[in-house]
């Protein structure tokens, strides 16, 4: 009997709980706390009032909105990949024009080569010659005015 006494006296005694918070987690590092004040209450510190419906107001579209979040990241998510197709095709098609490039100038490079080959064998031949004609010169040359 005094058991029931005693419920019904916890059950009808006014409650005085200091400070009941309520959260809403915007990310796992961001989390607003709020905590529900009596009207009337002198408050020592500052904050912003919002009434009980402001607040579920303000958890509900947050909570709601990760769908729409969700769709927003997957849709820039796409909008990158491509945007990133298209800057790789462009690097393939100057990486192709680049090394079509090299080859041409490899060719080029190897014609030239042959041509400074083809040269160095000609002095060597013009030298040859310039030197017996030289020598045949001073020799008729000798020759002419030895015999006078």
């Amino acid at each position: 009997m005094i058991n029931a006494l005693l419920s019904v006296t916890l059950f009808l005694t006014p409650m005085r709980i200091d400070s009941i918070y309520e959260e809403i987690r915007i990310t796992d590092k961001l989390v607003l706390k709020a905590e529900y004040v009596d009207e009337g209450t002198k408050l020592e510190r500052e904050g912003m009032l919002l009434s009980v419906e402001d607040f579920s107001i303000i958890q509900s579209e947050f909570e709601s909105s990760e769908v729409a979040w969700e769709a927003r990241i997957k849709a820039l998510n796409e909008a990158h990949s491509a945007e990133l197709v298209q800057y790789q095709k462009q690097c393939e098609a100057e990486f192709s024009f680049i090394q079509n490039n090299l080859r041409l100038q490899e060719t080029k490079n190897e014609l030239l080569e042959k041509s400074l080959a083809d040269a160095r064998s000609n002095s060597h031949i013009y030298k040859w010659v310039a030197i017996s004609v030289g020598i045949i010169s001073a020799g008729s040359i000798t020759y002419i005015l030895t015999r006078r």
